[in-house]
């Protein structure tokens, strides 16, 4: 599909209340070309509805991503809370789209460890 020459601006303001209704009304104006040439409007295959999202996404290369930091607790190893969140997460059958990784000083421990037991 291609879009077509004729386009319409939906001001920068339009964030703000009321801001939907101008935007709706903006998907009236705006057409795709179909495979056999007929402009269609925008409106007739979207929608457009408000709610809240967050401000920011956080991601690490081109997926979203969430940090879960922790703080060992006096007299406790770096290993065994290392050992302890990889049991939680072989424990939780996290399906195959979301992956769990150590940064700083817990990757830097794996990562010596690795090395040790090669």
């Amino acid at each position: 599909m291609r879009t077509a020459s004729r386009t319409a601006r939906v001001p920068a303001g339009d964030h703000i209340a009321g801001g939907v209704l101008r935007a709706a009304a903006a998907l009236n104006t705006l057409h795709v070309s179909a495979t056999d040439g007929r402009q269609i409007p925008l409106s007739a295959f979207t929608s457009l509805r408000e709610e809240p999202a967050p401000l920011a996404i956080n991601r690490e290369g081109q997926f979203p991503a969430a940090t879960i930091s922790f703080n060992l607790a006096k007299n406790h190893a770096l290993g065994a809370a290392v050992a302890a969140i990889e049991a939680v997460q072989r424990d939780l059958q996290l399906p195959a789209s979301m992956q769990g990784r150590f940064q700083g000083a817990a990757l830097a421990f794996r990562a010596a460890l690795a090395n040790e037991l090669s």
